[in-house]
């Protein structure tokens, strides 16, 4: 008898961590970074070129295509090199700084992060990077 309510005892603590768990997956931010193919200002929507999962398909990597719909509650910003001493005071580090909505275009390299709300994902952060080019 005592070791059935040992393993009810156990079972019980385990469904509660693993719904914890759950919730918490559920909860935790996607992350897609590629280059810019589209930006669709009437549809509202954005369209990045990624390499992951890295797959190669008769000798050239396959890149998957991500179609995200900002909205106005979504912060835009734009990762760039300090032009000297920065916040932190290493120079040329980089810095983020806001960016004008839908101020992105093609060819240009962005990361673009979704939340889970219910179910379906919404676009909670936009930041388009600008390449060093010193």
């Amino acid at each position: 008898m005592r070791k059935r309510q040992g393993w009810w005892t156990i079972s019980a603590v385990g469904l509660v961590v693993l719904s914890l768990a759950g919730s918490a997956w559920a909860q935790a931010a996607t992350r897609h970074s590629g280059t810019v193919v589209a930006v669709d200002r009437a549809a509202g929507t954005i369209t990045i070129e990624v390499m992951g999962p890295w797959r190669v398909k008769e000798g050239q990597t396959v890149t998957t295509r991500v179609t995200v719909k900002p909205d106005e509650s979504t912060a835009w910003t734009r990762a760039r090199r300090a032009a000297g001493a920065g916040p932190s005071g290493w120079y040329g580090e980089v810095i983020e700084v806001p960016q004008d909505v839908w101020a992105l275009k093609p060819g240009e390299y962005a990361t673009v992060e979704l939340q889970r709300a219910g179910d379906r994902q919404v676009t909670t952060r936009v930041t388009v990077s600008e390449l060093d080019t010193r």
